[in-house]
C-alpha cells in the first residue's frame, strides 16, 4: 500500500473527513467531534487557520492520519517568527505500525522549514520516540510545582478578565518586552487572548491581570481541573515580576514549568514526583534552547 501525505490549510469542507477518522477512536460527545470546537481551533485563530498534514492511500481518499499545526506569532528582540503548536495527532488504528506517523512528521518538517517557522509540541509517551527520531530539539522538561498565592512583598492587585478590552496597557508592556528580550514569547493581542482563553468552546479558563503598585506587569491563566485543584496554564509576565504574578493564582494551584523559569521564585514548591512534561521547540534556522524558550508555556498542549 502506498501512502500519500500532503499539507494544506484547513477548510470547513474538510470537517467530514476529519470526523470520519476521529469517530473511529473517540466517543460521540468528545470535543474533537464537535463542529464548534473544530471551527474554533482550526479556523478562528486570529493568527490564521491551522495547517494540517493528512495521510491517504488514494488522492481524495479517506484520511488514514491527521496532524494539525496551530499558528502563533513569536517575538524576540526585533525578530518576529511564526510558530506552530502541534495538536490532535491521530493515525487510524488499523494502519498503525506502517510509519504513517513518521511520514506525517516529515511532511510537517518540510513545511515548517519552507516557512522559516518554529515547531513546538508536548508529545505524550507513545509519540515521544517518533518525534525524537525526527531530530526534534527537545528542551528541558516542564517539572511540576505547587504555587503559593500568598502575597508577601508587593502591593499587588489581581483583576479577573472577562473581556480583554481595557487591558491594552498590559498587552503593550509585554509586547514591548518581547521586542527587547533574548527570550521568545508569544505576541499578544486582544483578539488572541479573547480567542485562546475566553472563547474556548469546552475549557473554562480564568484569565487574570496583575498590577504591582498600579503598574501592569502581566497575565496568568489558570484552569480548574478538580473541585479543589487548579492548574496554571500560562503566564505572561514582565521580567522580575513572576513571583508577584503568581500571587494572583487561586489556592491549590499546580504548575508545570521549566526549571530555568523557576529559579529564585519563592512561590513555587517542587512536587516530589518524577512526572514531567516533554517539550520540543525546533528552529531549523539555528538551534535554540534553554532560557530562550522558557516563556513558551503549557498552553501548547491544552487545546
Amino acid at each position: 500500500m502506498s501512502i500519500n501525505c500532503s499539507t494544506s490549510t484547513f477548510e470547513i469542507g474538510q470537517l467530514t473527513s476529519l470526523f470520519k477518522l476521529f469517530s473511529e477512536h473517540f466517543e460521540p460527545h468528545d470535543k474533537v467531534l464537535s463542529k464548534t470546537y473544530s471551527e474554533w481551533l482550526y479556523l478562528n485563530n486570529p493568527f490564521g487557520p491551522a495547517k494540517i498534514v493528512t495521510a491517504t492511500e488514494k488522492e481524495d481518499g479517506p484520511w488514514l492520519g491527521f496532524l494539525a499545526m496551530v499558528p502563533v506569532y513569536l517575538a524576540r528582540r526585533d525578530e518576529i517568527r511564526t510558530g506552530y503548536f502541534v495538536a490532535n495527532v491521530l493515525v487510524q488504528r488499523k494502519q498503525r505500525g506502517k510509519n504513517i506517523f513518521g511520514m506525517m512528521i516529515e511532511k510537517a518538517m518540510e513545511y515548517v522549514k519552507t516557512e522559516r517557522a518554529i515547531l513546538m509540541g508536548h508529545p505524550n509517551s507513545m509519540a515521544y520516540g517518533a518525534w525524537q527520531r525526527a531530530a526534534m530539539r527537545f528542551q528541558p522538561p516542564l517539572k511540576s510545582y505547587f504555587v503559593s498565592p500568598k502575597i508577601i512583598q508587593w502591593t499587588t492587585a489581581v483583576h479577573r478578565v472577562r473581556q480583554v478590552s481595557g487591558f491594552e496597557p498590559f498587552i503593550n508592556v509585554l509586547n514591548e518586552q518581547g521586542r527587547k528580550s533574548p527570550e521568545w514569547q508569544v505576541v499578544l493581542s486582544a483578539d488572541y487572548l479573547e480567542w485562546r482563553y475566553l472563547r474556548h468552546p469546552t475549557n473554562r479558563y480564568s484569565l487574570r491581570a496583575i498590577n504591582v503598585k498600579k503598574d501592569p506587569v502581566g497575565f496568568i491563566v489558570v484552569k480548574k481541573i478538580h473541585a479543589s485543584l487548579n492548574m496554571l496554564i500560562d503566564q505572561f509576565t514582565l521580567n522580575g515580576y513572576m513571583e508577584a504574578s503568581l500571587g494572583g493564582a487561586p489556592w491549590f494551584t499546580v504548575a508545570f514549568l521549566p526549571e530555568a523559569l523557576t529559579r529564585g521564585c519563592r512561590r513555587l514548591w517542587a512536587v516530589p514526583t518524577r512526572k514531567a512534561l516533554s517539550f520540543f521547540c525546533t528552529d531549523y534556522e539555528k538551534p535554540i534552547g534553554g532560557s530562550e524558550v522558557m516563556r513558551l508555556g503549557l498552553s501548547a498542549s491544552d487545546f
